[in-house]
This record gives structure tokens, sequence and C-alpha cells, in this order.
């Protein structure tokens, strides 16, 4: 083993504390002279403890410092370019809005010029069963049935109409002035010595109505007035004038007549579900003592309400033989009594239908009576 070496004995002198601090000394100075100078910082704001210290920005620093930084330029132009875009939408929706409102304006003025406000019947209550109109427009339904006066179409729609009127809601102008006209019964000449005065009584259902189908051209336009003001009521009346018809084909038409008018009178103004009820005890005084018609079909019964016997078709007029020119002293009258129109019978002899004789000279009838 090689011997150790000696250790170099430390001195614990002045001179080495001496040496330490010459060295630091170096060292500090050293550091402090290549250290750079810190540029100078913002000042701080004022604290509140400090109301009179005024509060400065440097600009030309804020806009070095912008400009040192493109990002914050990019965002700036962004939102200016934002800004012009929203701008432009909001014009562009104030202008739409603008021509849509004018367009509607112009729709709407046109649209009320074309159809005026309707008059309505005098009582608003009859009209609570009506559907609401989803538009609100206006609906004139007189001129549904320009043919009927418009205090008719009132009184219908009140449940006033009286029952007897209904010749005149005739779409046909013939029938419906034809009974319009009231017929005479009588003159009254007061005692007093006062104005005399003309009595006048109404037409007669039974002439007005001389079968079904006339009835029912004039009933249709009642139900579909009533049903138009009350359309609860329309399903009602369809289902009582079904019931009509069919008693039309079993019994006379005079009590059906009488049945429809004594119903009508009771249940005008009853409720929507009582014409689906036939009356049992009006039925029984109109129906029981009436005669039933015994006929093979409804088509005979439904058009003339009784029956009648089929009629063989007729044979044309040129087929017929005269019989006047026949007659020895009377001969055609044809020509006379229609203005010098030849006649459409044949001119012919009833016998042996030869021309050139009559039936009084036919030969062959004088060999017989020898």
């Amino acid at each position: 083993m090689p011997p150790k070496k000696n250790a170099v004995p430390v001195s614990s002198g002045r001179p080495a504390r001496g040496a330490k601090t010459v060295a630091a000394k170096v060292i500090s100075k050293a550091t402090s002279s290549g250290r750079r100078q810190a540029p100078p910082s913002t000042p701080p704001p004022p604290s509140p403890s400090q109301p009179g210290t005024p509060h400065t920005i440097d600009a030309e620093a804020l806009a070095e410092a912008i400009n040192s930084h493109p990002q914050l330029n990019g965002i700036e132009t962004r939102f200016q370019n934002l800004e012009s875009t929203m701008d432009d939408n909001q014009r562009e929706l104030r202008r739409t809005i603008q021509d849509t409102f004018a367009q509607f304006m112009d729709r709407f003025d046109s649209f009320e010029r074309q159809h005026p406000t309707p008059v309505t019947p005098t009582n608003p209550g009859t009209n609570q069963g009506n559907p609401p109109n989803p538009f609100g427009a206006p609906v004139d339904v007189l001129s549904r049935w320009p043919w009927v006066d418009q205090k008719l179409v009132e009184d219908v729609a009140n449940g006033q109409f009286d029952i007897h009127n209904l010749p005149k809601l005739h779409r046909e102008e013939e029938p419906r002035t034809t009974n319009s006209k009231k017929t005479t019964e009588g003159i009254h000449i007061p005692a007093d010595g006062g104005i005399p005065q003309i009595m006048t009584g109404r037409t007669k259902m039974s002439t007005a109505f001389p079968n079904v189908s006339i009835f029912m051209s004039a009933w249709m336009i009642y139900v579909s007035i009533r049903s138009s003001f009350a359309n609860d009521r329309g399903p009602g009346l369809t289902h009582w004038t079904e019931r009509l018809v069919q008693y039309s084909l079993k019994f006379e038409w005079s009590s059906c007549v009488n049945y429809a008018i004594e119903y009508f009178t009771k249940h005008q103004n009853a409720s929507p579900d009582a014409w689906f009820s036939i009356d049992p005890e009006i039925v029984i005084g109109h129906f029981i003592a009436s005669k039933r018609i015994m006929s093979s079909g409804p088509s005979n019964s439904a058009t003339t309400g009784s029956f009648q016997r089929p009629q063989s078709p007729k044979k044309p007029l040129n087929g017929e033989v005269c019989q006047n020119w026949n007659r020895p002293l009377l001969g055609c009258t044809y020509r006379p009594r229609h203005e010098g129109d030849k006649c459409p019978r044949r001119h012919v002899c009833s016998t042996c239908l030869k021309s050139d004789h009559k039936a009084h000279e036919c030969p062959p009838k004088q060999k017989s009576s020898n």
C-alpha cells in the first residue's frame, strides 16, 4: 500500500478572511455593471386614496403596442365587417316587412271591395249555431237566394216564418207570383157607415202544392235558409223531409200537406232534435183515417201523390182517321179552328181506308146494307 500524502494544513489566520471579502466585492461589482437597464414601466394607476393624481394614457405607447401585434388589427377589422353585415341585414329585413305589409293591405282592400258587408238578420241570437269564419271575411248570405224577399229571409232566420208563405220561396217566378196573390173572401161593410174593407184569405196549400215534387222545390229553399243561420237544425230538417216523402208514397197527398202544416206550426222553434221525431199524435190525427195508396212502385205516387193506372202510348195524329171528315154534314173543322192549318189526321174512309170517298159513301158498306 502506498504511503498516504500529508494533508495541506488550512490556515486560519486573517489573510484568508480578507481574501473572501475582496472576492465578494469583485463579484458584486462585476454583476452590477453587466446588468441591463429595465425599460421604464408604466406608472401604476393612482389609488383611490389619491383622488388628486391625474390619470394619463400614453397614446403613442398604446399605438406602438397594437402595431406590434398584427392579431389585434385583424380582430378589429373582423368586428367592423360584422357590424357592417348586421346593419345591411337589418335594413333588408325592414324593407321586406314593409313590402309584405303593403301587399297584404292591397289584397285586403281589393277583397273588401269585391265582398261588401252583408245584411244580417235583426235577431243576432239566431246566428249562434253558425261556425266562425276562420279568415274573418264577410259572407253575403242573401246573395244565395236573390229571388226571396229579405223580410222572408229574416222571418225564417228568426223562427217567425208563416208556413202559408212557403209558395213565395219558389225559384221560378210563375208559381211564386201566382201563389203570392191572396184570394178574396168577401167585403166587410161596417155598421157605423165606415169605409168598406175587402176580406182576403190565404192561398190554399193543397192548391199551391198539388204534388210532393212542387212542395219540395219550395220546402228545400226553406231548409237551406234555416240551416244557414242555424246549422244545427240542418240534420233534423233533412230527416223529417225524408219521412214526409215516405208518407207521400203511402197516403193521399192532401193528408201529407195538412200533416206538414200542423207539424211545422208546432215545432218551428222547438229544439233541433225534435225534428227527428215524427210526433205520433199528429201522425195519428192525419193518417189514421187517410186513404192508403195501393201503388206498384214509387214513380206514380211520387209525382202525383196518388195512384194512377199506367196509360198505353198514344198513336201519332198522322196515323189516325179524321172522324169529322167522314161525317156527311159536319166535315173536318180543324182548318177553321187553327187559322188555316192542314188537319194532321188522315182524310180517308174509316171503313176501307180509301181517300176517294167518305164512310157513308163506301161501296162495300152500301152493298151490305142492300
